[in-house]
């Protein structure tokens, strides 16, 4: 007895109510415990013909005995007879793969479409179970080839019944385009090169992306065979009129998922072709650590279109590929883009003084000088605004403008709005206390200022941050207009991902700016810089990473060694060094930051926090020493 599909046959003769003896039959159904009927004819059975409708034809198909069936239809059984779940002998034959006895049932006058009343019919089942010469068989004795049965045929790798599908020239082109998909899906490129001789639209999608939002690959035959890997599929595709440029709902081309499943010959084949070069192309291949598919993709990638958060993007990506050729020219792109003047300055006030001074170091000529000073400890909270050289110093509710340019100049005097100020957080406490149902005490919020400078059209402006419950931080922008304060926005945000308005042209001295910390791509534009390596850990919520830095200054090697988290919170902003240390010659490693904020570095030195915050100390990376001491505030102008 053959030993196919005895799962089916259980289900199949169960329904139909015989009951037999079972025995196990080891290995069958993908090791599932299937059972098969064994017939003893030592020992008494009841007999399965008559009961749920089976027919002496269906026993006989059961068993698979030919010669029976043969003597069953040659004395006039009814070849088209239904046992009560709508199935014939000729459904179950070919579930069972008996190919001579549905030979024997068609000449016989068997009926290939008549299904169960489930809706399963012969051709189908045949196709099911990868029965390719019965259906073949069926399709040949007229079974309708429905769409359902291209598209099956198709994924299940079945040439020739895709073959004599279309040859019966059945298949629709809208069927085709799906059975098109799933045969690229599964790799069968031999049934792909099949239905591409048929009149298919290869630029339809081949589902609604409204309706399937989360779905990506596949949207387009040529983005299947191209994230599969399929090289020669690939170039028939092109070679049919497949669009090189077609997009998905999200915006990606065939060339991104080559590119992002590494892919390298696709990739080639695609740019070959035409295909254009997208930020997201490039990205995706520096992702694959692929260096020589980057470089195809680069040279071809237009960066005078990109945007500067774009190119930032690659920047940042190619940094932590170590794909230092790649790095230069986006340096490039970008710098021709947004030029940018070095840092050199220092803005600094000395710990534990009598006096608040405020020292400008310009490090390049070496000069200093005061540019503010005050009774008492540094209190103020101090800002700069570079393209106009100013020092913003607030001081309780009053903010002194100085200018660095002519710091003797007597310094403007500019009173905050309190009362507006005061108006907005009362309407703000009420507006928590609502929404959460007067289950929080909203009197203990406030509003600090968190930035002072001016807007693009020369307004003075600030910006207030309001703690609220839940991590939920609430911003307000002020503009000084003709002499009156306004309210020009607000925005309710989150501690991780706080409500800073680009628009105010200024930095607190505080700041801890990414572009001048250690493990930012601008380090490679350090003058000592000689080389950068970095690992990668991504956990749950916080991908964390380590690093070496190496710098030659003064003839000699320093190793910057450094630890970094980024919280899954947001992105750009919430990246921070929590240690760094320095390895000089024949020295043992110094701390130079246990944990907490980024370690700033300009030239040869690296602005680093103490234990308390916010003080800093400025350390010399050529020796290791501390050159000012403990620094009450302290910050590059940048």
């Amino acid at each position: 007895m053959r030993t196919v599909s005895m799962c089916f046959r259980l289900v199949l003769l169960l329904a139909c109510g015989s009951v037999q003896a079972q025995t196990t039959i080891q290995g069958d159904c993908d090791g599932n415990e299937c059972f098969a009927p064994e017939f003893d004819v030592g020992v008494v059975y009841q007999s399965p013909v008559g009961h749920y409708g089976i027919t002496a034809l269906m026993y006989a198909v059961e068993l698979e005995d030919l010669a029976r069936v043969e003597s069953l239809l040659a004395s006039g059984a009814d070849v088209n007879a239904r046992n009560d779940s709508g199935a014939t002998a000729l459904l179950m034959a070919a579930a069972y793969g008996s190919s001579e006895i549905v030979v024997q049932l068609l000449a016989a006058g068997a009926n290939p479409d008549i299904g169960s009343h489930r809706g399963e019919t012969p051709l189908g089942t045949a196709i099911r179970y990868r029965h390719s010469d019965i259906a073949v068989a069926l399709l040949e004795h007229g079974a309708n080839p429905t769409e359902a049965g291209l598209e099956k045929a198709a994924v299940l790798g079945q040439t020739s019944v895709v073959e004599s599908i279309l040859d019966l020239g059945a298949g629709t082109p809208e069927s085709s385009l799906q059975a098109l998909s799933l045969a690229l899906w599964k790799r069968h490129e031999d049934i792909a090169a099949l239905l591409l001789e048929t009149n298919i639209d290869l630029n339809q999608p081949t589902y609604d992306a409204e309706q399937h939002g989360r779905m990506e690959t596949g949207e387009f035959v040529l983005h299947t065979a191209a994230q599969q890997g399929l090289v020669s599929s690939t170039a028939l595709l092109l070679e049919k009129g497949a669009d090189v440029n077609r997009r998905s709902a999200n915006g990606r081309s065939a060339l991104y998922f080559a590119a992002r499943e590494n892919h390298a010959e696709i990739v080639l084949t695609l740019l070959d072709a035409g295909a254009d070069v997208a930020a997201d192309d490039v990205a995706v291949a520096i992702g694959t650590g692929n260096e020589a598919t980057t470089q195809e993709l680069l040279q071809s990638l237009d960066t005078s279109t990109l945007g500067i958060a774009e190119l930032e993007r690659l920047i940042v990506m190619a940094d932590k590929a170590n794909f230092t050729e790649f790095l230069e020219r986006l340096f490039s792109a970008r710098d021709s883009r947004v030029p940018s003047q070095p840092v050199t300055t220092l803005l600094f006030a000395k710990a534990n003084a009598e006096n608040c001074k405020l020292v400008q170091w310009d490090l390049a000529s070496g000069r200093r000088q005061t540019v503010f000073s005050s009774a008492g400890q540094c209190e103020q909270s101090f800002f700069f605004n570079r393209p106009r050289s100013e020092l913003y110093v607030l001081t309780e509710n009053t903010v002194s403008v100085i200018s660095l340019d002519a710091p003797g100049a007597e310094a403007q005097q500019i009173e905050l709005p309190t009362a507006m100020i005061d108006e907005n957080l009362a309407a703000l406490r009420e507006r928590v206390h609502v929404s959460y149902q007067d289950k929080v005490d909203s009197s203990w919020m406030t509003a600090r200022v968190v930035q002072f400078g001016v807007l693009e059209g020369g307004e003075f402006a600030f910006v207030t941050h309001s703690d609220g419950p839940a991590d939920e931080v609430y911003g307000y922008l002020y503009a000084l207009s003709g002499g009156y304060w306004r309210v020009v926005r607000n925005e309710d945000c989150h501690r991780f991902d706080p409500c800073y308005f680009d628009e105010v042209l200024s930095h607190s001295l505080l700041d801890r700016p990414a572009k001048l910390t250690v493990w930012s791509p601008e380090i490679r534009r350090n003058p000592h810089f000689v080389d950068k390596t970095e690992e990668g850990v991504l956990d749950y919520e916080f991908s964390d990473r380590s690093g070496v830095i190496t710098l030659r200054i003064d003839g000699q090697y320093s190793l910057l060694r450094y630890e970094m988290a980024e919280s899954g919170h947001c992105a750009y902003d919430c990246v921070y060094a929590s240690a760094l240390s320095l390895e000089l010659p024949d020295q043992d490693a110094v701390r130079l930051a246990e944990s907490g904020g980024n370690s700033e570095i300009v030239d040869r030195y690296a602005l680093v926090r103490t234990g308390s915050w916010p003080k800093s100390e400025l350390i010399d990376l050529g020796t290791g020493e501390s050159v000012l001491g403990e620094l009450a505030v302290a910050g590059w102008i940048h």
